[in-house]
């Protein structure tokens, strides 16, 4: 099975590099919805685990998220989460149908949110609050 957590070699930073600038269409819109500090922590793309390449992970909170095409073969995926989960990597799946259509990305990137959220609480750290736009404020008849 894969090697031990954080122990990668060249080969596997160059393929991981490779896959940072070939992602796919749904990758890229998963990417701009947890870029920077979105979710209240930093998920990186492409990282070598083990033999593993991980398609997001936000070492923070050891949270691994797959988006998975139709060519993913779920008896190989369940091994490479529980290798993961072995590792101390839990990991969500994403179908990346569901990020091209906007109801079932926003249940999708919900959920995420809300894992992360869960997994800062119980280490400790401080969840954000989602973002929301200030109210507009009303000009009232004697306002200026």
């Amino acid at each position: 099975m894969p090697q031990g957590k954080g122990e990668w070699n060249q080969q596997q930073m160059l393929r991981a590099r490779e896959l940072r600038n070939g992602m796919s269409e749904s990758e890229r819109v998963f990417w701009r919805a947890v870029r920077g500090d979105q979710t209240g922590t930093r998920f990186r793309r492409q990282v070598p685990k083990g033999r593993l390449t991980l398609d997001f992970f936000a070492s923070a909170i050891d949270l691994a998220v797959e988006v998975d095409g139709e060519q993913h073969d779920p008896e190989i995926d369940a091994r490479r989460d529980a290798w993961l989960a072995s590792q101390g990597i839990e990991v969500m799946r994403i179908p990346s149908l569901h990020l091209f259509d906007p109801h079932l990305r926003e249940g999708q990137l919900q959920r995420v949110w809300q894992r992360v959220q869960e997994k800062l609480s119980e280490r400790g750290l401080e969840p954000i609050v989602p973002f929301q736009k200030p109210p507009r404020k009303r000009k009232s008849v004697g306002d200026p």
